[in-house]
């Protein structure tokens, strides 16, 4: 690559031709001899940036479809911390998130009839110490003389009303 008078850049190249002892010489504008290789430098850049989008885009669904299942999951362990124990979250795939959603699953509905079964025992429970309540008030109000209950530590825990009257 030279500079002509005209100061443009060309690129020349001569040779030596023995059977008659001429040089033949030849230059092109540099522009135009790089042309299909300012060409191909082209299309490989616009090549490499749609390549590069696809490849992003492709990972940002594959992202999404990993971390949608697993905040899924995440947003139904919070509902299940706040006391709704009939959240269930949805398997969608055959794969360890799918395997861990479906555990997940199985965990709630036996915590939901744990805590369920639990409630019904403190119902059972209250019924039968308000019914003992109830019949120890009944037996001390039907005793014709004032008496008062107390506990291991002396305290007064209950008493009829014959007792107020005197």
């Amino acid at each position: 690559s030279f500079l002509r008078k005209n100061k443009k850049r060309v690129v020349g190249t001569y040779r030596l031709l023995p059977e008659t002892g001429w040089i033949l010489c030849c230059e092109l504008d540099e522009s135009e001899a790089f042309l299909p290789l300012n060409k191909l430098r082209n299309q490989a850049i616009t090549f490499g940036v749609i390549f590069f989008f696809l490849i992003a885009a492709a990972a940002y669904y594959i992202s999404l479809n990993i971390s949608k299942p697993l905040l899924n999951l995440r947003e139904a362990a919070g509902e299940i911390g706040r006391g709704d124990f009939s959240r269930r979250v949805k398997v969608t795939t055959k794969d360890e998130v799918g395997e861990m959603a479906q555990s997940f699953n199985i965990m709630a509905q036996k915590l939901e009839e744990s805590y369920s079964y639990l409630e019904h025992l403190v119902e059972e429970r209250t019924r039968e110490l308000q019914d003992n309540i109830a019949f120890t008030q009944n037996m001390l109000e039907s005793i014709s003389v004032g008496v008062l209950a107390v506990d291991r530590e002396m305290n007064i825990t209950a008493w009829n009303h014959h007792l107020e009257d005197k």
